[in-house]
């Protein structure tokens, strides 16, 4: 799937981009992994909302790519719950990658999320629209 070769502008960033990745299809969420972690990405995976939501508590991303259909707590729940708790994670920007892209839904997210892709997702487009989205606003520095 992919050719492991990093983005030069990855190279030139300050330190590797975090991203947490919740996606409860595990052939999905194995092979998305492995794509972002060749270009260079450092990806930690939840496997539904509830988990992502804990990890976001304790850890500070710079990305969050999430589903929106998973079980325990769907990706709107879980959008909603990281925006509207104040801790490290309520302004990280979010991409929702889903099977089934209701527009409706997606206009209700105007705002909350950064951009949103229908399964299945052109794996290199979307490792482009990170890089370019992290060339134009830089990383913020680890706090710690």
């Amino acid at each position: 799937m992919s050719t492991g070769i990093i983005d030069i502008r990855l190279l030139k960033m300050d330190r590797k981009i975090n991203i947490l990745l919740a996606e409860d299809n595990e052939e999905f969420r194995e092979s998305c992994y492995e794509f972002l972690r060749e270009k260079g990405f450092n990806v930690i995976v939840a496997v539904d909302g509830t988990e992502a939501s804990y990890k976001t508590t304790n850890q500070k991303f710079d990305l969050i790519l999430t589903d929106l259909a998973m079980p325990k707590r769907d990706g709107i729940g879980m959008i909603e719950r990281i925006q509207n708790v104040k801790n490290v994670n309520h302004k990280t920007p979010i991409i929702v990658i889903s099977g089934n892209i209701d527009y409706t839904v997606i206009g209700g997210l105007k705002g909350k999320i950064l951009r949103a892709y229908t399964k299945p997702v052109n794996m290199n487009e979307l490792v482009e629209f990170i890089i370019e989205h992290f060339d134009k606003v830089g990383l913020e520095p680890l706090k710690g």
